[in-house]
């Protein structure tokens, strides 16, 4: 199966021939006692996301699921993204870049695509994953960055207002990396030293691969 995935991304890697691309991998059990299956899928970054980056993006909080419990596949990166579509153009209908979801009691959660941040002082603050949201690559790189940058992180069940008097807050993922948020819900944030300077480690990080 190794082998099968290697030739897979080795069949479409020179289609990357002009800039930076995304990479991604999609592995399925296969039919019922048959082989599995690996898919790897090339395509390109959007412009829209290095604009956005630059004046910072915008967000709206919509109601969202979570997902604790084990039925309910918590964490789990699966290729049904029809809530998660339906919610980012909700948000693009509402004048917003980006969709936060938030369960009924008003606890953030996660972004469609992406986990969220913000900082007080010299702490970073984001969802657990105790909620059921998904366990991001550039999540947990993050985490193991912030203090090489000066920053502490707690995670925990957070109200949705304690996101909205912070100091500054953004998204991270694997395609948009850090997303400064400016706005949520109507309400302006500042931006801050910490998505800049994660945003550049990241890339740090990215240069050496």
């Amino acid at each position: 199966e190794r082998r099968r995935l290697q030739v897979l991304v080795g069949l479409v890697l020179p289609k990357a021939e002009h800039g930076d691309a995304t990479l991604r991998l999609v592995w399925t059990a296969g039919p019922a006692r048959g082989m599995p299956s690996a898919l790897a899928l090339l395509g390109e970054i959007p412009d829209w996301i290095e604009l956005a980056r630059e004046r910072g993006a915008t967000a709206v909080s919509l109601l969202g699921l979570r997902a604790s419990a084990p039925w309910l596949l918590p964490g789990v990166k699966s290729t049904s993204y029809a809530v998660n579509m339906a919610a980012e153009d909700e948000a693009r209908r509402r004048g917003a870049d980006e969709a936060l979801f938030v369960d009924p009691d008003g606890i953030v959660l996660e972004g469609t695509v992406t986990n969220v941040w913000w900082r007080v002082g010299d702490t970073l603050y984001t969802p657990s994953l105790d909620l059921g949201i998904l366990a991001g690559v550039t999540r947990a790189t993050l985490i193991e960055l912030a203090p090489e940058r000066g920053y502490t992180v707690e995670e925990g069940a957070y109200p949705l207002s304690r996101l909205l008097a912070a100091e500054e807050a953004f998204t991270s993922s694997s395609v948009r990396e850090l997303m400064p948020l400016i706005e949520i819900d109507g309400t302006a944030l500042g931006r801050g030293p910490a998505a800049d300077a994660l945003q550049a480690g990241l890339r740090g990080l990215a240069a050496k691969v």
